[in-house]
Formats: structure tokens, C-alpha cells, sequence
């Protein structure tokens, strides 16, 4: 196995020498999404078998990193495990790390190392944003502190801190640790101490000028919950950096770390592949930068290796924000462009930047094609769309500005030129599309309407990779009843999961409420096509269309019995009306679903589900009360209480704006669930890396397996 052969490179220590088989083992109904036995890994069938005629390509990535994960575990969780459930994230983290490195080493033109920092590392700097977030290394005594171990921070933020140790003390250093920690603990149960041990002896002064020894470095990396931002102010020739914990809603001034900082400025060639540490902020001191002759700007955190996000003086990112305008980006390359768009745009959501400042600064986008670039801002930009509305007046233009921004993108992989064997290139093309149809960008829905068309006369299945968006477009924007029918038709025909969740996800797409209310009758009817486990993706699919929102509260206010009773959970029922809640954007929808919880239509076990509804609804409302005059300041609109419903931005052709349905998502979710675990916390069986694949396609931009 080439991957095998790779993690024996990688560790210094031969696989053959340890068992010397490796059998795979695809199970047909099996709890666990994967298991991580030695010499004998299990799956579930859809974790492993991939069909190249009907399967996409993401979903090969996916099962070649779920196999990396599973792969990785017999090092680290099998050969070595951790002392207790507390210091999981020794094993979880390191085999989120194979996952993708592990993968890119054996297909480096997937570019999966990439692919980390905007699936990885991105996504768990907003889960460890709450003052609420668990410490990598926290008391698990009971049941409930145990399985509260296996979440995205043990994971994800495991394997990303992992990857800054790896950074900052080269990666020579820390394959050489890594070996000796192996060979010094196999077969036997460890603790964090022991591995900062074991790249203790082997640190090259020279890479990683560490202010102080590597166990008191990494302590409040692991003990604390939490990270740094980083603030950047100008002072003369000089910058000065200082840190504080970085919170969404909250504050806390007393945590600080040990954190390594790497730079480039605008005078600096090619530093930016240096991830070593130029400096060191330590818990309490504050770091100055002498900035060379004639620097213009500066950028922290060279391809974003360190767990930290970046804050600058309004003087700086004004040229940033310039330097980004520039040919090639002044240089400046996509992972950074990534982040600098991933932070901007999530201060912005939590009232740290003004959205005037955000989208001034993210304007490169109309010259940028990096998927990674848009991979980043796609997630964000969704919540504002969801949070706005893309069907009320700011929404539009709104849409017509990103349409602009859009443009280059979806024109380097358009849905008219298919090119299943380049990885990249049709993961590109599949954001692409997502997001430039789902803002009715013009090329792109006659690009998707020519395969429809195609389907409906002659049954020509669509491109595989673009199947759903096909789907719901052609639904959206032509769908009848007859259209309707007859992707219903094939819906129960289907005997291909991945197709059958395509369809099952286009049946909402469609505006006509009679019918969306019929569909919604189906999903909670018994003997029906429907299976009642797919209940809740059919009430995704209606409540993520604008015209189905009200469809779906309705429907739930009238039908709660037969939903608790089809659903047979108190907390399903529950978050499916949380889920309805979050949609709406108006005081009136919030006073009527205030009406239906206190009043006592709701059954009385669903009071406290609704209770939450409401609070999540009224947070909706007043995120876009707050943000509502930011936007309209930026774009020029005036009074917001005008009646004119379409305002073109300078610049962009506003096409015809008919009431949008946001687009199935880039790709079927695995959500990051963890349902086996080793029997012994320091036996050789690891914690399963369980991947339970979420096969309905729901409308949500959130993806990733831990």
C-alpha cells in the first residue's frame, strides 16, 4: 500500500515490523463509520467502495482521507495510545494529521495539504472561539466528559496544533521526534509530556528559537481552551504585536500562550514558504518587528502554520487591501489570501470589523480563481446570504455585487466543461457553480438548464459532480408539476444512495408551495416513498428554499404530532423547529412562532425545543437589524425603507431576480461523529476515527469530517 509505505517514511518505524498485513474490510451495516483495528480496518461500505461511473469526485477524496485517518491510527493509537480518554486528542489529532498529509504524500495533485487549512484548520478556530470550548487536555472521569472528548477540538484542533508544532520546529525536527517517540513508547500508553520529550530531542536551535522549553511552550496550547489573536499596529519602522484570547461574544484578558510568529512583508521575495519562527510572543511580553526599508505591508503567519487568527490597525489593512489589487496579488499566495478572507469576513459576523471594511478588503476575489481563496469566503458569505435573505432587497444586491466578484471563477471551470481527471479543477468547478447560480449568474444557469434539458428529453444523466445543482435548478426555474413528478419518478427508481439523495434534495427546490407542502405530507407519512429516516433532509431541502420557510413552519404548527411521532425523538422534532427558526428575518415571523409556543398549540414536551426556537429566530432578526445599516452604507442604498426592490452595483448586470433557492451544498457531509471507542483507553485498539456520512445532501456550507 502506498500509503502505508508513506506513514512508514513518515514515522521512521516499518509497518511490516509491527503486524506486516493490512486488510480492509467493507461491512454492509455497521455502526461505526470506520474502526482502526490492527492489520484489520473496517468501514462501512460507503466509506470504501467507490463507484467511478456514479460516485464524485470528492467523495474519492473522501474515502482516500478516511483511509489515511484509519491508516495513521495504527501508529498512533494502535503502536502508541494515550494514558486516558482525557489526552485523546494524542491519537485523534495525529490521525486527523495523516489524513491529510498522509493523502497528499501519496496524491500530491489533489493538493491536500491545502486543503487542510481551509477544511481543518479554519473551521475549529470558530469552534474554539467560544468561551464555552473544552481544552485539548481536559478531565474525562465520567460518561458524558468521555464522549465529549471525540468532537472537532480532539480532532481538528489536535491535528492543527500538531501541524504548528511541526512548523515552527522544522519539518525535520519533527519526523525525527516523532520516531523517537514511537520507538521509545511502543506498545505502551503516553502522555503529552512524553511526546514534547521526544521532539525535545531533536530541536535545531537555529529553525525554532524557542524562548523557553517545549513542554512550557505547548502547556497552555493544550491545558487552555481557546487561542490568540494577534493585533498589528504600526509604529514608525516598527510593528508591535500583542495578544489576548480571541472570543466571538465574550472577553478574556488574562489568557496568553507562547506563540510563534512568522512574517513577510512587501519588500521580502519568496518568504513566504519560510514558516519558521521569526519571533516569539511570550505570555507577558508584547513582540516588535523592525520593518525593512520601503515595507509597505506586512502579513503574519506565513501560510496560516500557526493556530492563531490576525488583527491590523485600519492603516495596515488599507494596504493590504491594496497590495491585493495588484498583479499577482503582490505576490501574496492563495493559503493567505484564504485566511485574510476568512478572518475579515468573521470579524465582521461578530461586530469586530464593520462589513464596509471586510468587503472593501475581500474586492481581489473579482481576479482571483484560487479554490482555495473561495473556499473560504463561500463559507462565510453563505451565512450572510442565509442571514439576509437572498429574496429582500438588500439580498439583491447584495447578489449582484458577489455575481461581479464571481465572474473569473466560474469561468476558469465552467458547468459546459467537464473534466472529471483533474481533482482540483472539478472541486473548483462544483463551488463554482454552487455559488454562481445559486446568485443567478447568467452563463452559469444556461450552462445548467442545457443539461436539464438534456435529462428531461433523453434521460442523459447530468455530469456527476454537478448532478445536484442541475436538479435543483432545473426545478427552480422550470419545475411544474410535471417536471416535479418526474424527478419524483426517478427518485423512487434510483438504487444509487448518492443518486437517490440528489433527487430526494431537487424535490424542494421547486416554489410552488402546494407542492412543497405535498412533499413535506409524504416525508411523515407511513407506506409512503419516503423513509421516515429521511424525514428531516426532506424538511432541509423545503426550509433552505425562501419560498418554503413559512411552508415549513406552517406544516410543522399543523402536523407536530405526526412529525414527533414519524421522527420518534423529542430532540429531532426539537431542532427541526430550531432549524425552521433560524430561517426567518422579520419581527412578525418571530411573534407568530412566540404565538404558537406560548399559547399552547405546541405540545407541551416541545416548549422547551421552542423556547430555543424563538431565542434563535429573535438572533437572526437582530443580526440583521444591527448589520442592516453597515450594508447599506457600503452599497450606497440610501433609506432602507425605500419600496425599490433592485439596485444594481457600478460595474455588474443585474439579471432577472426571481425568488432564489440556495444551491445543494459542494458536497454530501460527513459530520464528525464518534460512536466506538478502544475498550481500554491504553489498549492497542485506538478511538475510532467514526465517520457517519450524512448521504442526503442538505443546504448547509459547513463540511467536514474531524
Amino acid at each position: 500500500s502506498k500509503m502505508l509505505d508513506s506513514l512508514s517514511e513518515f514515522t521512521g518505524y516499518n509497518y511490516s515490523s509491527a503486524i506486516g498485513k493490512m486488510d480492509q474490510f467493507a461491512i454492509p451495516d455497521f455502526a461505526s463509520g470506520a474502526m482502526e483495528n490492527w492489520g484489520l480496518v473496517t468501514y462501512r461500505e460507503y466509506y470504501l467502495l467507490w463507484d467511478p461511473l456514479e460516485s464524485t469526485n470528492l467523495y474519492k477524496q473522501y474515502v482516500a482521507t478516511i483511509i489515511a485517518h484509519e491508516f495513521g491510527h495504527q501508529w498512533f493509537g494502535n503502536l502508541v495510545t494515550c494514558s486516558w480518554w482525557s489526552e485523546i486528542f494524542l491519537n485523534e489529532g495525529f490521525a486527523t494529521y495523516t489524513e491529510f498529509f498522509t493523502a497528499h504524500d501519496v496524491l500530491p495533485d489533489w493538493q491536500l495539504d491545502k486543503h487542510f487549512v481551509v477544511r481543518v484548520h479554519q473551521v475549529v478556530l470558530t469552534t474554539d472561539s467560544y468561551l464555552s470550548s473544552q481544552a485539548l487536555q481536559s478531565v474525562a472521569s465520567t460518561p458524558t466528559q468521555i464522549s465529549n472528548k471525540f468532537g472537532t477540538i480532539s480532532y481538528s484542533k489536535g491535528g492543527s496544533i500538531l501541524r504548528m508544532v511541526e512548523h515552527f520546529l522544522g519539518t525535520e525536527s519533527f519526523r525525527a521526534g516523532i520516531n523517537t517517540y514511537l520507538e521509545t513508547y511502543k506498545f505502551t500508553a503516553t502522555k503529552p509530556e512524553d511526546l514534547w520529550w521526544a521532539f525535545s530531542q531533536h530541536i535545531d536551535d537555529s529553525i525554532s528559537k524557542l524562548p523557553a522549553d517545549l513542554e512550557t511552550i505547548m502547556e497552555n496550547w493544550i491545558k487552555k481552551s481557546g487561542f490568540p489573536i494577534l493585533r498589528v499596529e504600526r509604529d514608525g519602522d516598527n510593528v508591535v504585536i500583542i495578544q489576548e484570547r480571541f472570543l466571538l461574544t465574550e472577553e478574556d484578558t488574562t489568557s496568553a500562550w507562547y506563540v510563534p510568529v512568522s512574517y513577510t512583508t512587501s519588500v521580502d521575495e519568496n518568504k513566504f514558504e519560510s514558516t519558521a519562527p521569526a519571533g516569539w510572543l511570550t505570555p507577558n511580553s508584547s513582540l516588535t518587528i523592525a520593518l525593512p526599508t520601503g515595507a509597505e505591508w506586512i502579513i503574519l503567519n506565513n501560510l496560516e502554520t500557526a493556530f492563531y487568527r490576525v488583527n491590523y490597525t485600519a492603516e495596515l489593512w488599507s494596504a493590504l487591501a491594496a497590495a491585493l489589487l495588484e498583479d499577482d496579488f503582490s505576490g501574496i499566495p492563495e493559503l493567505n489570501r484564504a485566511q485574510i478572507t476568512d478572518d475579515v469576513l468573521e470579524y465582521a459576523k461578530y461586530d469586530k470589523m464593520t462589513y464596509t471594511q471586510a468587503f472593501t478588503i475581500i474586492e481581489f476575489l473579482e481576479k482571483d480563481d484560487s479554490y482555495f481563496s473561495w473556499y473560504a469566503v463561500n463559507t462565510e458569505l453563505s451565512t450572510v446570504f442565509e442571514n439576509v435573505g437572498l429574496h429582500t432587497r438588500l439580498g439583491q444586491v447584495m447578489q449582484n455585487h458577489i455575481v461581479g466578484l464571481i465572474d473569473k471563477l466560474y469561468n476558469s471551470a465552467p458547468a459546459s466543461a467537464i473534466s472529471e481527471d483533474d481533482q482540483l479543477y472539478t472541486l473548483r468547478q462544483i463551488l463554482a457553480t454552487n455559488l454562481a447560480c445559486k446568485l443567478h449568474h447568467q452563463v452559469c444557469l444556461a450552462d445548467l438548464k442545457q443539461h436539464f434539458t438534456l435529462f428531461k428529453e433523453n434521460g442523459t444523466l447530468p455530469p456527476k459532480n454537478i448532478r445536484s445543482s442541475v436538479y435543483c435548478n432545473g426545478l427552480r426555474s422550470e419545475g411544474n408539476r410535471e417536471e416535479w413528478d418526474h424527478i419524483l419518478e426517478q427518485y423512487v427508481a434510483a438504487d444509487d444512495s448518492t443518486n437517490k439523495a440528489n433527487f430526494l434534495t431537487a424535490l424542494g427546490c421547486i416554489t410552488d408551495k402546494e407542492i412543497l407542502t405535498e412533499f413535506l405530507t409524504m416525508s411523515v407519512t407511513n407506506g409512503s416513498d419516503i423513509r421516515s429516516q429521511d424525514t428531516a433532509s426532506v424538511f432541509a431541502a423545503v426550509y433552505a428554499n425562501p419560498s418554503g420557510v413559512d411552508v415549513a413552519f406552517n406544516f410543522f404548527k399543523e402536523n407536530q404530532q405526526a412529525i414527533y411521532d414519524r421522527l420518534g425523538s423529542l430532540t429531532s422534532a426539537g431542532n427541526l423547529l430550531n432549524n425552521i427558526a433560524a430561517r426567518f428575518r422579520t419581527e412578525a415571523e418571530v411573534e407568530e412562532l412566540t404565538s404558537f409556543v406560548t399559547s399552547g398549540e405546541i405540545l407541551e414536551d416541545l416548549v422547551t425545543a421552542g423556547n430555543t426556537a424563538i431565542a434563535t429566530a429573535q438572533e437572526k432578526v437582530d443580526w440583521v437589524n444591527t448589520y442592516k445599516e453597515d450594508f447599506y452604507t457600503y452599497y450606497g442604498l440610501g433609506d432602507e425603507t425605500t419600496d425599490e426592490t433592485t439596485v444594481p452595483v457600478p460595474g455588474t448586470t443585474p439579471g432577472p431576480t426571481p425568488e432564489p433557492t440556495p444551491e445543494p451544498t459542494e458536497e454530501p457531509t460527513p459530520e464528525a461523529t464518534t460512536t466506538e471507542a478502544p475498550t481500554t483507553p491504553g489498549g492497542a485498539m485506538a478511538v475510532s476515527s467514526s465517520l457517519l456520512l450524512t448521504v442526503i445532501v442538505v443546504f448547509v456550507n459547513k463540511y467536514y469530517f474531524n
